[in-house]
């Protein structure tokens, strides 16, 4: 269902620190994001809630990203177009996907 091997990974680690691809669905179509973690999201409510000592000196300007988003029409492996992944079989395998993946770029705080 997905391109090749990098992209199942890629979509495996979505939620884990680190590089991930998550899907999403807005209304009828399907997109794909390139997400860069510092925490896992399970981790992330836990450290805002709980200011960190000396926090400014994580960063020069006293600021740490917890999650960035990058849009995806390729595959960052192979190069399939992703667009070309969705077919009416494939349809709800993307659906539970984004289901899963919802929560992943909502803000807990």
């Amino acid at each position: 269902m997905l391109c090749c091997e990098g992209m199942k990974s890629l979509v495996a680690n979505a939620g884990q620190r680190g590089m991930s691809a998550i899907v999403y669905q807005r209304g009828l179509e399907f997109r794909f994001n390139l997400q860069s973690r510092a925490v896992s999201y399970d981790d992330e409510l836990p450290l805002v809630q709980q200011p960190m000592p000396n926090s400014g000196s994580l960063t020069s300007d006293g600021v740490l990203t917890l999650s960035t988003n990058m849009g995806l029409r390729f595959c960052p492996f192979c190069g399939k177009e992703l667009q070309r992944l969705i077919k009416p079989s494939t349809k709800q395998f993307f659906e539970g996907l984004a289901q899963q993946h919802k929560k992943l770029d909502e803000r807990l705080y």
